[in-house]
């Protein structure tokens, strides 16, 4: 009778068990579904802040000319002593690939440094010692103050930021769908697919990603 009862307890408390854990474990793993917060303080289908800034050979370059052009504009920020920035240009042709695939099209590519001039890659004798031995074609304009950098909300090197023609943003992120891990960049050339929508007048599948390097060496 004892015996009996005691395998009865036992019984009973193994199936509580079972059902306390049946109640808190779920069958499969729950996927995060809150959105990623964009990065960039501005928004995406609204016009980009027009600024004017000089790059490494002293010519000016204002984005609303380019716009007004009817030109689609693509924001790079740079830094020649990040290494992601080195994964894009150095480690790889990245850039300069998808640079050379809009020859002849309305499209003007703009790098933007806004390291200060006391941090790392705010050195205009490293900035343009890169320029040369990476065969760096495009103009590298300089915002040592961050000025251009916090109006845009740039977090990272790089942090790309495509505008069309009519001024308006429409995409800022990453350059491509890879990870910051990816010793190379893989994935979908995102900055390549939102220019080719903008020539076309159109909205990119995808507006928005999430910006992954180095922190911008802002002034403050």
């Amino acid at each position: 009778m004892r015996i009996k009862l005691t395998l009865g307890v036992f019984a009973a408390a193994l199936a509580a068990t079972a059902i306390a854990y049946a109640a808190t474990t779920p069958e499969t793993p729950q996927a995060p579904t809150a959105p990623v917060k964009p990065a960039s303080v501005l928004t995406v289908g609204k016009p980009a802040p027009d600024f004017t800034l000089t790059d490494t050979n002293g010519t000016k370059h204002k984005l609303s000319e380019y716009t007004k052009a009817g030109k689609v504009v693509v924001l790079e920020w740079f830094n020649p002593q990040c290494p992601v920035v080195l994964k894009y240009r150095s480690k790889s042709s990245y850039m300069e690939d998808t640079i050379a695939s809009f020859a002849g099209k309305k499209v003007v590519w703009l790098a933007i440094d806004s390291s200060a001039p006391e941090k790392e890659g705010g050195d205009p004798a490293v900035i343009k010692q890169f320029i040369t031995d990476h065969k760096v074609d495009v103009p590298v304009l300089i915002d040592s103050n961050g000025k251009v950098g916090h109006t845009y909300g740039a977090v990272c090197t790089p942090h790309m930021f495509v505008i069309s023609p009519k001024g308006n943003l429409v995409y800022q992120g990453a350059p491509n769908s890879g990870t910051p891990a990816d010793p190379t960049p893989t994935g979908d050339n995102l900055v390549q697919a939102a220019v080719t929508a903008a020539l076309a007048g159109k909205a990119p599948a995808v507006t928005q990603s999430k910006p992954f390097g180095c922190s911008v060496k802002y002034a403050n």
